[in-house]
């Protein structure tokens, strides 16, 4: 089962002039993405209208934690519960400052709750998970094969 929408109404849409092509897509299940690396450790993010959810595992979304070194990943991620989330509007702060998640309980909760599903969603049909670290990539670091600096914190 592909997870998407088609682009294909709204381009064809546009390119009439039709007044369609500002709707907002409508999608099955929520958009949401996991960055391994994210804010220095595994953090997921669920996109629900103009509200976005981050949440990781630990005390904070931001600091994460995982399994030891060596550690079997997916059953870790199948069975570890996301610890606290920062909530933002993102229609009304764009640059994610201030966290609502106190404001928005429900919201938060509830949103925590379908991003808890998804991930254990994916990592029962998805492939296994076979590495993992706790430590963040040195920063900024030289990519030579890009000749490149990256920023990653």
């Amino acid at each position: 089962e592909l997870d998407g929408v088609s682009l294909l109404p709204l381009a064809a849409a546009a390119l009439a002039g039709d007044e369609r092509s500002t709707r907002p897509l409508g999608r099955r299940r929520p958009l949401w993405w996991a960055m391994h690396r994210g804010r220095g450790g595994m953090q997921y993010a669920l996109r629900e209208g103009e509200w976005k959810l981050l949440a990781g595992y630990g005390d904070t979304p931001s600091r994460s934690h995982g399994p030891a070194p060596g550690g079997e990943v997916t059953e870790w991620l199948r069975a570890c519960e996301l610890g606290r989330a920062e909530l933002y509007r993102v229609s009304h702060d764009p640059t994610e400052a201030v966290d609502l998640a106190a404001r928005e309980p429900a919201r938060t909760a509830r949103m925590r709750r379908r991003l808890q599903q998804l991930v254990r969603d994916a990592t029962a049909r998805g492939p296994r998970v076979v590495s993992w670290s706790e430590r963040s990539p040195a920063c900024p670091r030289r990519n030579a094969r890009l000749n490149v600096t990256e920023l990653c914190c």
